[in-house]
């Protein structure tokens, strides 16, 4: 008791002291195999496997660190209670130690560059703790290799330069714990090699954090945690040209971020799997373009200032998450360009403003989903000249909703549903091209009567909503619209009740759906049906059959020109058919329609010239056989969308699909294109975003057919071309090209093919029927392309294809040598080619 008593009054350093004596005594009581022949390095005690040094014996004067030179192995080295120490260069060469290098109660502590290289063996553990670090120089740590701990722990450290773990190789933890640093210069934890684990964390204060802390390293995870910095540069973590599992940061706070600097001269990570941001916030702007060519980037219960721009663009990462977070505003050109980012997803966010501009350009985006968030007010031309797959507003709040915030984008489908609305202004999807628009069981609190102004979409659902004022569904452009069960202010609205009674009264079947929609006087009062509230307090007009208007509610407007007899809902619809077949010599119709949507159907023959004009912003000519003269369409200059389905096509002039204004969509559908020669521009100089050929039977596809067209994408499918001509491809200013499933006769200009590729153009030529003997010089140019844009890129050949049409070809794999060889004569066919075949196929049983 009295000898526990009296350890228990010593202190740190007295305990120390009498544990090294004691161990000295037991190595010279106990002798060993382990005998240090070198001398003991000054202010050092040594035994066989421990040497312990203290400053406590060494004159003021004294402040670096011995050598260990000559000393082949040590189990264990401690240091401690020093005032000031420097560790220099190759202080520890030649030494091998087993088990532990310790610094301890060192006030002030320079470790100098290469300090730890050429060890023979290093620790498995390097502890620095309770002290305080003047510096750590550059490659201060090279060479420090195969160890499972490298710990700092209760230390200040004034600065970490440049590269100062340069090298540290094979490592299991990289840790700091409870550290005051000053600075991290550029790359402080650079050029690490295979470190499985980097940990800073743990009432961690950082003064200043320079760009690329981890960047051209290796490692598996970096933790920042529980940590306060003052100063973070706006590229802190880009890990430039890295490779890791994941960088976490979890309860951080972030009170600047500098405004210095481009991230111009770093490059993305190598390849991550994962970054993720928990109870993180930063005030200042965070660039998203600095953690590229990551699996996953989420941010959980975060708070940003900003979300901001940089050269740096975000791309090459499958998933973009903010969860539980919010987001004072996102700069202009914060998502810009990003590519190859299959999902960007807000989910039970706060956003406060959505600039003009944050998400331009974005590119081959799948998703973007805004879950369960609440938006303040998303800006003119937040989405500008965007390509994304589904555009999804599910369950959130808009409480700003400006004109043309969605502006010049394609979509799959754009959907918004199960949300509340506040001020929908005009126009705000104008000029977006989407497949499905669906709005559906959304509360509307004041929306524009133009609010779906310049949207095309082929297929409309609007149903189950609730708006709190009147509003009209025109000035769009759709092929199918569905319209039910929604809730409108009571008052006579003559579109609405014409849309019921064009659908009632239509002979052919209709592309509209309108029904079950109510009304009611004020909020909260009990809702009538729209269709009883018009029949008690609206007029009823009697139909005009002679063409005039009426500005009377529920009226349809009948009117017959030439063979065409058709009525109008003004002003979202018009339904026309022939009634008759125009006599020889009969003019063509002069045709004026003030809807946005026009269908003319069931002609046997219909002449059109330069006489469409209008209003229209959907034009759709179905189940006729055309006669086309002239640039017939040139005059509509609202038209979005342009389809034509189940006709025949006659053209004797060139040009004749040319607009005055560019078009979001020209769709063509089992149509069957008959010109007067062969070289025909029937598509020259068409301005569309997006073109559709599908199932159709084409003459010859030649540069001058489509010479001077500005394509943003063209997909050809299921289509029988007598000729396809790639130089076609050069002459069109075109983004994206898919062909496939279609049976060319005859290919020209194969060689083409490969420059254009190298020329951004995207081409997808896949599982299409070209002849046996162009199918070896299509294989070489396209299938073996590294820019191929197809998943697949597997064709199929066919001997004699002229003369046959699409069910008369037989389904050949790509791969074997029926596919590539020359075409033989037929009587060759079966002794060359089919019995050899057979022959060895039958061997090969026998085996």
């Amino acid at each position: 008791m009295i000898a526990y008593a009296c350890l228990w009054t010593m202190n740190l350093d007295q305990r120390m002291l009498l544990l090294v004596l004691l161990m000295v005594l037991f190595q010279a009581c106990f002798p060993s195999d382990v005998v240090t022949s070198a001398r003991c390095p000054a202010y050092c005690i040594c035994a066989d496997t421990v040497i312990v040094c203290t400053c406590a014996d060494a004159p003021s004067d004294h402040t670096t660190l011995d050598s260990f030179r000559g000393i082949e192995y040590i189990g264990k080295i401690f240091i401690h209670s020093c005032g000031k120490l420097v560790i220099t260069s190759d202080t520890f060469a030649g030494l091998a130690v087993g088990h532990e290098i310790s610094i301890t109660n060192v006030s002030s502590l320079t470790v100098q560059s290469y300090a730890f290289r050429d060890m023979t063996k290093c620790p498995d553990q390097l502890t620095v703790r309770d002290s305080g670090l003047e510096l750590l120089a550059e490659n201060a740590f090279a060479g420090f290799r195969q160890a499972k701990h490298v710990w700092f722990r209760n230390v200040s450290i004034g600065r970490i330069e440049t590269g100062a773990f340069r090298h540290l190789s094979d490592v299991q933890y990289l840790y700091f714990r409870e550290a005051s640093i000053g600075t991290l210069e550029t790359g402080a934890l650079g050029w690490l090699s295979n470190v499985s684990n980097v940990f800073m964390r743990g009432r961690l204060a950082v003064g200043w954090l320079g760009p690329a802390l981890l960047r051209r390293s290796t490692f598996g995870k970096f933790m920042l945690e529980d940590a306060k910095i003052e100063t973070m540069d706006a590229y802190a973590l880009v890990a430039s040209s890295s490779r890791f599992d994941s960088i976490e940061l979890f309860n951080c706070r972030i009170s600047r971020v500098s405004a210095g600097g481009d991230g111009a001269p770093l490059d993305p990570a190598d390849g991550g799997e994962r970054v993720h941001f928990f109870n993180v916030a930063v005030a200042g702007r965070l660039c998203l373009g600095t953690f590229s060519n990551v699996l996953e980037l989420k941010f959980e219960q975060c708070r940003f200032d900003r979300l901001s721009a940089s050269t740096m663009r975000l791309r090459d990462v499958r998933s973009v998450a903010l969860v539980r977070s919010s987001v004072g505003k996102i700069d202009e050109r914060a998502f810009d360009a990003a590519e190859r980012v299959r999902s960007v997803r807000f989910e039970h966010a706060l956003i406060d403003h959505i600039s003009g501009g944050s998400f331009s350009s974005l590119d081959q985006i799948d998703y973007f989903l805004l879950l369960s968030t609440t938006v303040q007010t998303m800006h003119t031309e937040a989405f500008r000249n965007c390509s994304i797959g589904s555009l999804i507003v599910d369950s959130s709040r808009v409480q700003n909703w400006q004109s043309s915030s969605i502006e010049s984008t394609t979509l799959d489908q754009l959907r918004v549903v199960d949300s509340r609305l506040g001020t929908v202004a005009a126009g705000v999807f104008r000029r977006t091209l989407t497949a499905k628009f669906t709005f559906k069981r959304n509360n509307v609190t004041d929306a524009d009567p133009a609010w779906l102004a310049d949207l095309h979409a082929d297929q409309v659902n609007v149903s189950q909503n609730r708006f709190s004022n009147q509003v009209h569904f025109s000035n769009f452009s759709f092929n199918q619209l569905h319209l039910t069960g929604n809730q409108f202010r009571c008052q006579c609205t003559s579109w609405l009740d014409q849309m019921i009674r064009l659908q009632a009264a239509s002979e052919t079947p209709s592309h509209c759906t309108v029904h079950s929609n109510g009304c009611a006087d004020q909020p909260r009062r009990p809702v009538v049906s729209f269709a009883n509230f018009s029949k008690r307090h609206c007029v009823a007009v009697n139909d005009h059959s002679d063409g005039t208007d009426d500005t009377g509610g529920g009226n349809l407007i009948h009117w017959q020109v030439g063979p065409l007899r058709c009525s109008s809902a003004v002003p979202l619809w018009t339904e026309c058919t022939c009634t008759a077949t125009p006599s020889v010599g009969d003019y063509p119709p002069t045709l004026t329609f003030n809807t946005s949507v026009v269908r003319v159907s069931n002609c046997k023959l219909l002449h059109l010239v330069d006489n469409f004009a209008g209003q229209a912003h959907s034009l759709i000519l179905h189940n006729s056989t055309l006669l086309v003269a002239g640039q017939v369409f040139n005059s509509m200059d609202k038209l979005l969308s342009l389809t034509i389905v189940d006709c025949s096509l006659e053209m004797k002039q060139s040009r004749v699909f040319r607009t005055r204004n560019p078009i979001l969509q020209m769709r063509l559908e089992n149509v069957t294109i008959e010109t007067a020669d062969a070289g025909t521009q029937w598509l020259s100089q068409i301005d569309v975003a997006r073109l559709i050929v599908d199932k159709s039977r084409l003459g010859h596809l030649r540069s001058l057919t489509i010479d001077g067209a500005r394509i943003g994408r063209l997909t050809m499918n299921q289509n029988h071309f007598r000729s396809f001509n790639f130089a076609a491809l050069k002459a069109i200013q075109i983004g994206q090209v898919d062909i496939v499933d279609n049976v060319i006769d005859h290919v020209e200009g194969v060689p083409s093919v490969e420059e254009d590729v190298e020329n951004g153009k995207r081409l997808c030529f896949a599982n299409n029927t070209v002849p046996c003997s162009q199918y070896q010089s299509l294989h070489r140019a396209i299938d073996s392309n590294a820019n191929n844009a197809c998943k697949w890129s597997k064709n199929r050949c066919k001997h004699s294809l002229s003369n046959l049409s699409n069910d008369d070809f037989e389904h050949l794999q790509s791969t074997g040598d029926a596919a590539r060889c020359k075409v033989l004569p037929p009587l060759l066919w079966f002794p060359f080619v089919l019995l050899p075949q057979l022959v060895l196929s039958h061997f090969h049983n026998l085996l």
